[in-house]
This record gives C-alpha cells, structure tokens and sequence, in this order.
C-alpha cells in the first residue's frame, strides 16, 4: 500500500494518480546562520540559452551578499508509524528527516529527475516516480 502523506495529489508520467490521504506529514527545522556568500553584480540582459540574468535591482552595480544557513531537523509530526507492506510518500525534506532515524519506509516524489514532466511556468505537471 501507498499512503500519500502530501497535501498534493501526485500525477506520475504514465498518467497514475495518487491522491492526497489527509494525513500531511511535517518536520520541524532549526536554521543556524553560518555566514553569507557574495552574489557578483549582474551583467544584464539574456544569457544564450534565454535565461534573464539581469535581476533589476540594486545588486546590478555592486553586488551584494545574502545569508547561509544550516539546518538542523527536529520532530516529524504526522508522519504514521512503519506499517507492514506500506510505504508513506512524503515531501523530500520530511523523507531526509525520517531517512536520518532510519526510517526505510518513506519516499518522496521524484520532482528533480530530467523526465520530470513541467508546464510552460516551469510547475510540475508529473514525476516519472518516487525517490527513496
């Protein structure tokens, strides 16, 4: 059994559809800052392969910075607890989270593959699977 523990309905390319449980899965997160990484000044215009490189703001002069962070998991919540033949899809940070207490029954939609399948605004339209 599958149990989609998204908010989201999941669309697969070969036209499968699993729809939400109700059950939404969450994780809570610490983020430390860790310093901040230079951003260059932006040079303009479209780069060749139609990408805007020129952001409109004042970093286009002088560069600026913006802040890191690091992240520390805390406590999943929602998530049920391991079921024989079952496997809970979740989002890819709560799969991380879970994955780290050494929960092996727990995947996430396979939104970074190249066959990832997206709209003319670049949304995800269907996953080719699940990422375990």
């Amino acid at each position: 059994m599958i149990v989609n523990c998204t908010p989201h309905r999941i669309n697969f390319n070969n036209r499968q559809v699993l729809e939400p449980s109700g059950i939404v899965a969450r994780v809570f997160s610490v983020h430390t800052r860790t310093g901040s990484v230079a951003v260059e000044p932006c040079l303009g215009g479209i780069d060749e392969h139609e990408h805007r490189v020129y952001c409109g703001c004042p970093c286009q002069e002088e560069g600026w910075t913006v802040p890191s962070f690091s992240i520390t998991f805390g406590e999943i919540v929602d998530l049920p607890e391991p079921a024989a033949d079952t496997i809970f899809v979740v989002a890819a940070i709560v799969k991380d989270a879970a994955k780290a207490l050494g929960r092996t029954d727990v995947c996430s939609p396979a939104t970074g593959h190249p066959d990832c399948v997206r709209n003319d605004k670049g949304q995800i339209v269907s996953v080719p699977g699940l990422v375990f």
